[in-house]
This record gives C-alpha cells, structure tokens and sequence, in this order.
C-alpha cells in the first residue's frame, strides 16, 4: 500500500471514530430532556454580552440603541448569527451528566466559551458554550463541533448537566473582541461619490465627477480629464474602505488626529442616501497608517498594501498625451 492510499485509510478511520465518539455523547442520555428556565435571550430583552475564555473577553454593550464593542459598532451579520444561536438555547436537549465528557464538548474552565447574558446591570443567565471547531487543552487537539455531528453544546457552570442544540456553523462566539468590531471606515457607494479630495503636506487637488466625467482640479491643472482607469480603480477601493487592523489603547491615547499627514474628503451629491466623509491618515512607525473619520472618536489601522491603493497623488491622474511622431 503507497504513503497516499494508507494516508486516505487513515484519515477515514479517524472520521469514523470521530463521528464514534460525537453519536456516543449525544446519544448518551435517553430520556428527552429539555433544558429548564432559560429566559428569552434576544437583543431586544438584554443590553449586555460578555463572551471570554481564558484568552480573551469582549464585552458587548447597548449604547443608546446601537451594540458596540467599546465604542467601535459590532459586525451586524456576525452578531446577527449570534443571535440566531440563542434562539434555540430554550430548545436545548439533555446529551450527558458525567463530567468527563465535558473537555469533548468543549463546556469545561478549561477549553469552553464563558458567555454571560445581562440586562440593566443584572445578570440574567449564564453558560458554558461548545460551538468551537478547535478547544485545544494544552497539546490536546479538541474539536467540540464537527462536521459531522453540527452540535453546539451548554451547560450551566454550577451544573454537569450538558445540553444540545443543532448548529450549522461553528464559532458563534468569538471572544476576541477584533471579530466583532466592524472595520468599515467609510462606505460610500461609487455612484454617490461627487468629489475626492486629497490634502497633502506637499500638495492638494480634488476630481470632481462632470456630465459623467472625472475631472482633475490642482497644482498646474483646472478641470482636465482625469485618468480614468486610475480613478474606476480608485472608487473600487474607497466606495468601502475596510481597516486592515484596530490600534491598541495606548496607541489611541498618544494619537492627535489635528495633526494628520493626509486627509481624504469624499463629498456626496446632492440627493444621496450616504454622507460625505472626512478621512485623517497618521503614519505609523511600524508602517501603514492609523485612520479616522473626522466624525468618530475611534481609530483603525491601514496597512501600506492597501494604503496605496487609495492614497493617490496628482501625477497618477494625469492622462498621459501621446505626441505623434513627425515626419521626415
């Protein structure tokens, strides 16, 4: 038998027992017992999350209406999954009463997902949480949720009781809190966008959009046409301008934005749904830029790959004349 056929064998038998393992533990218990007094967990009955493990915590607020990680808004389709997942916690089945099994799950101090309800600063319930697709302990590889078996497991931490849900998808709670920020900088859709301007220590100049044309105004140009594969490349990138990363809390308190490097304005038409938005660029002495809307109190990171995507200077604009040759 070649490496590659014992290697197809082996990774079937680890599947099947895989699959072994996870249909003994849900099949454990065989009564049909449904787990008792879970509130309704929803965004509309609570104002606080807290997710942790022993790596990280987020804490995800109700501020004035609108879920925030600190004061960054959350990922709406990631919380929304979040929530979806809480919808079936009334529903959860009785899998297993032995603590042992509850590393496998990924439910214990160890490996599991601590996550707490709250509202008006009480706490309204609280569980271990085995949705993850890797709960290592130490070297111990543990993957609570599979493939195989799409279970997300809870138990009650002052209980060894284990409790079942179906789960399409694994990892509905992250505890970094980098996953549920939303790193969208600015979004405005490219046939809303009037004018891009470009504030430089050295230089500034602005394309306005004419009857269908972009147009470059600054330096020695007046409205010529603007190069217009650049631009059609450049509204690819700021129509949704994504961080690349998020600064730390000590490099927030040492940031004074008055002082910015660059500054990119994009005005809107008249009549659009968006905003305009003032974007500041401060270089960072590790590379890329930390950025912030001129309209927000919280910063991000945009590394130089990307940053030279957008961060556009006059000559790229300019619409290269070809001069014909002369005659002999």
């Amino acid at each position: 038998m070649g490496n590659r056929q014992l290697a197809v064998v082996v990774g079937v038998l680890v599947a099947i027992a895989v699959v072994a393992l996870a249909g003994r533990a849900i099949t454990f218990q065989s009564e049909n017992v449904i787990i008792s007094d879970v509130p309704e967990l929803t965004e509309t009955s609570l104002d606080k999350v807290v997710i942790r493990n022993n790596e990280f915590e987020t804490v995800v607020d109700k501020v004035g209406g609108e879920w925030r990680v600190g004061q960054y808004p959350v990922v709406r389709l990631r919380f929304d999954d979040m929530w979806a997942t809480t919808s079936m916690f009334q529903e959860a089945e009785l899998i297993a009463r032995n603590p042992e099994n509850h590393s496998i799950m990924g439910v214990s101090a160890e490996n599991g997902t601590f996550v707490e309800f709250w509202k008006d600063d009480e706490l309204v319930d609280e569980f271990f949480v085995g949705d993850q697709q890797f709960a290592p302990i130490g070297e111990r590889m543990i993957t609570p949720w599979t493939i195989f078996v799409r279970t997300c497991f809870l138990r009650r931490p002052d209980s060894d009781d284990v409790f079942g849900i179906f789960c399409d998808f694994p990892d509905r709670f992250p505890t970094d809190p980098k996953f549920w920020r939303n790193p969208i900088i600015a979004e405005i859709p490219r046939d809303e966008i009037q004018v891009v301007r470009f504030r430089y220590s050295d230089e500034e100049f602005e394309l306005e959009l004419n009857n269908s044309v972009w147009t470059l105004t600054g330096g020695q140009f007046n409205k010529e046409p603007a190069d217009s594969q650049v631009m059609v490349e450049l509204l690819q990138y700021i129509e949704m301008l994504v961080a690349s990363d998020f600064p730390t809390e000590d490099e927030v308190s040492r940031l004074d934005f008055s002082i910015a490097d660059i500054t990119l304005e994009l005005d809107v038409r008249p009549g659009s749904t968006s905003r305009s938005a003032r974007v500041l660029f401060m270089r960072r002495d590790e590379g890329g830029f930390f950025v912030k809307r001129s309209d927000q109190s919280y910063a991000y990171i945009l590394e130089d790959e990307l940053a030279t995507l957008v961060l556009k200077k006059i000559a790229d604009f300019v619409v290269e004349v070809e001069v014909p040759a002369s005659t002999p």
